[in-house]
């Protein structure tokens, strides 16, 4: 390839160009992508798979393993590295502690550092379960078909308290399908998690997946992946969230519709 290769953006960067790394990256901070391009001699770029606050991910071939794979780009921001460190380093707890791969969880492969982003691969999946509401015309699932994937994903949170995991942000984007023709499913996204003694973060999980003690400003712990495992729950089973707040305030008015008041010991720690 070398410095002259057309895919190489390095010979067009200019001097506005410094503080984007050198035109590899835009303005955010994303990696700028450019299919057939290769990451550090071994991953040759396919197919873009979606973007996120982290920064992009992409289908590639990995040519020393000859495999397709995932790879998750963070961003080239600081604040992005330190979080990305604490997701390397629960990924690989969760692998360590998963070594035959029976808790539906995805398993990093291995990681990189490329043009100053930290690169993330993992085994490759199918579509997430929000695309798998969204084919089925949001009409909701049948009973059998969420009780197959409660049944795993409550072998996942399991395994994740056990090990003094938060995930932080569950929600059907971040469960995938092993394969689209079958019921398996992993978690994905491990970017927003702590360890339960080292929590940092006291604004996380998407809105519709956000438990009561998160909005009113109580310390968390995994139960709060439990309170957005039901509302997954309820989404699969209805097609739609059961609690779809425009904002924290119209949020948690719609969980007390549902459950009730929160009692006054809770409140008082709010």
């Amino acid at each position: 390839m070398g410095r002259d290769s057309s895919k190489n953006r390095n010979n067009t960067a200019t001097a506005e160009d410094d503080d984007k790394n050198n035109g590899f990256d835009d303005s955010k901070g994303n990696y700028r992508l450019v299919l057939k391009d290769h990451i550090a001699y071994r991953y040759e770029l396919v197919e873009h798979l979606g973007r996120g606050s982290f920064g992009v991910a992409v289908k590639c071939f990995d040519h020393k393993t000859q495999e397709f794979v995932a790879v998750k780009i963070i961003k080239n921001k600081k604040k992005y590295y330190y979080q990305a460190g604490v997701e390397l380093k629960i990924l690989q707890f969760l692998k360590d502690n998963d070594p035959d791969d029976t808790m539906n969880i995805i398993h990093m492969k291995d990681y990189v550092i490329f043009r100053k982003h930290l690169c993330i691969t993992f085994e490759l999946m199918s579509i997430n379960l929000y695309e798998f509401l969204k084919l089925n015309d949001f009409e909701g699932l049948s009973l059998s078909l969420v009780r197959r994937f409660a049944i795993q994903l409550l072998y996942s949170l399991k395994f994740l308290r056990e090990n003094d995991v938060i995930h932080c942000d569950l929600k059907p984007e971040n469960i995938l399908l092993k394969d689209p023709s079958k019921s398996g499913i992993k978690i994905i996204d491990f970017g927003s998690s702590c360890f339960q003694d080292e929590r940092v973060y006291t604004y996380i999980q998407s809105r519709f997946y956000r438990a009561p003690e998160i909005i009113l400003g109580i310390p968390y712990t995994p139960c709060i992946d439990m309170w957005s495992f039901g509302c997954i729950m309820a989404e699969f089973a209805m097609g739609y969230p059961i609690f779809p707040g425009e904002d924290e305030t119209d949020q948690i008015s719609l969980m007390m519709e549902v459950c009730g008041i929160p009692p006054s010991e809770v409140l008082a720690k709010g």
